[in-house]
């Protein structure tokens, strides 16, 4: 996670914005790797929905305490952070990109299911 967060940090300091396509293709890297690694570590839950809340959350904390370390999207008690519209857009951004995972993975379990006669 410290890495992601150095990674947040770097590409916000060559002055790009949340909505750059370098920013969102940090996104989806740093979800995929979170995603990846809570599937590689627990068991398949029976339920989609448990499988993917955890490394969404994982993730959005890890873009916040990176965007906390800078000054630009953050004050030194932290409040501004998630009324900035960078966290929000990210989140927004995050949450579009969750969702169609999530629609993903459904179909795909949809699809593995034998037809019932």
């Amino acid at each position: 996670m410290l890495a992601d967060a150095e990674q947040w940090r770097r590409l916000f300091d060559t002055g790009v914005t949340s909505d750059s396509p370098e920013a969102q293709r940090l996104a989806a890297q740093i979800m995929d790797k979170n995603i990846k690694a809570k599937a590689a570590k627990a068991q398949v839950p029976q339920d989609a929905e448990e499988q993917a809340a955890m490394p969404f959350s994982d993730t959005l904390g890890v873009v916040r305490s990176a965007l906390c370390g800078d000054p630009r999207f953050a004050d030194p008690c932290g409040a501004a952070l998630y009324g900035s519209k960078a966290c929000a857009d990210f989140a927004n951004e995050a949450t579009r990109i969750h969702v169609q995972r999530l629609a993903q993975q459904l179909e795909r379990q949809l699809d593995q299911r034998p037809a019932s006669s």
